[in-house]
């Protein structure tokens, strides 16, 4: 559970909006007495937020039962809509077997928690290699310019850096790239939020590799992540003296060498 009051306001917020949300789909779908694809996907979605939400609040258990009476709702309206409306009954038929009926288990099943060591853990394991691909080409500078012997021309150095900036693997040689200039606090906090965003991902994923996953194992992580907006910010807001401090170490070496 976690246990800092402004991440609990920020995580009570998100599950505040989106049970309004789904509750306002639900009321939609029985003013018009039947589903349709949209809204089971925009009913899902907001679900999946509420659940994220009260889950890392560590009180899911209180509202499961509430939670799924609204999800016995719409499968009772989604049964209904494709009794009576033959033209949707395929993509109705599909959608409820994906979405709709797996909601119990959807409510049941154990989530990831995201508790303040999680959080300290994804703060504190952050490193370069980490972040070095957030930075464009003109905020950074090849290690191995600075090294290279007086011998070699101008032009030669200027295509040798043009050649380098034109890599895509950035990455494998991050530990060779120094920073050229300090990012400004809003750059820093957009950088962090993309950090934080992904260090969410990494953690859902449980050391899984991306690529082997399937279309909807995807989409199923990515609605997490989306639905997860308070947490990420928070953890991005801790991530921004980390990452300034990564940033100052890189620059000093930088600048130490020039």
């Amino acid at each position: 559970m976690i246990n800092d009051l402004n991440i609990q306001r920020e995580l009570l917020k998100t599950a505040l909006e989106a049970t309004d949300a789904y509750l306002g789909v639900e009321r939609q779908a029985l003013t018009n007495k039947k589903t349709n694809p949209g809204m089971l996907h925009e009913f899902s979605y907001h679900m999946l937020r509420a659940k994220e939400a009260l889950t890392t609040l560590g009180v899911l258990d209180r509202h499961t039962a509430y939670m799924t009476s609204h999800v016995d709702t719409m499968n009772d309206l989604t049964e209904d809509s494709n009794n009576t409306d033959t033209g949707e009954v395929s993509e109705n038929k599909k959608l409820r077997e994906s979405v709709v009926t797996s909601f119990s288990n959807f409510i049941a099943e154990k989530k990831e928690q995201f508790t303040e060591e999680d959080i300290n853990e994804m703060v504190n394991n952050l490193t370069w290699e980490d972040i070095v691909d957030l930075y464009p080409d003109e905020d950074l500078i090849e290690e191995e310019a600075e090294l290279l012997d007086e011998k070699i021309s101008a032009t030669s150095r200027l295509k040798r850096r043009q050649g380098f900036a034109r890599g895509k693997s950035r990455r494998n040689v991050a530990r060779g790239m120094k920073l050229r200039r300090a990012s400004t606090p809003q750059i820093l906090q957009k950088r962090a939020q993309l950090a934080a965003r992904r260090a969410i991902y990494q953690r859902l994923l449980r050391g899984r590799d991306k690529s082997a996953l399937s279309a909807s194992e995807k989409d199923r992580i990515e609605m997490q992540v989306k639905g997860m907006k308070g947490i990420q910010a928070s953890i991005a807001t801790r991530m921004v003296p980390k990452m300034r401090s990564i940033e100052q170490k890189r620059l000093a070496h930088y600048r130490g060498g020039k």
